[in-house]
């Protein structure tokens, strides 16, 4: 029973958290796509928010570090990740990711009945 209520409670907060990603905060029109998954789009302003919200994330992570090493947000975004890409890149990539884990997963639990 306890699994089942926790089932519940992912699917709940998860089909919250997409609610409000999609319900708004951006233009009102479509940017173009950025990813096509199987016959699936997904759209730039979608990816936008996985991107931005990453971004808040990580500088919320690494903010003590820094302040502590002197740099500006802008130069540790722009700084190598270690592979030769920038930190911005390495966090766009990182999107892409989550957003098909997550789609995958609501498609899996659609299918699923869960």
């Amino acid at each position: 029973m306890k699994s089942i209520m926790k089932r519940m409670l992912v699917i709940l907060l998860a089909c919250l958290t997409m609610g409000a990603a999609l319900s708004g905060c951006g233009s009102s029109g479509n940017s173009g796509e950025a990813v096509v998954m199987n016959g699936e789009t997904i759209a730039m302003d979608e990816m936008k928010i996985y991107a931005y919200t990453l971004q808040d994330k990580i500088e919320e992570t690494y903010s003590w570090m820094i302040a502590y090493y002197g740099e500006t947000y802008d130069s540790f975004w722009k700084g190598d990740s270690g592979d030769g890409h920038s930190m911005w890149e390495e966090n766009l990539t990182f999107a892409v990711q989550q957003v098909v884990q997550t789609k995958v997963l609501l498609k899996y639990a659609q299918e699923h009945n869960i």
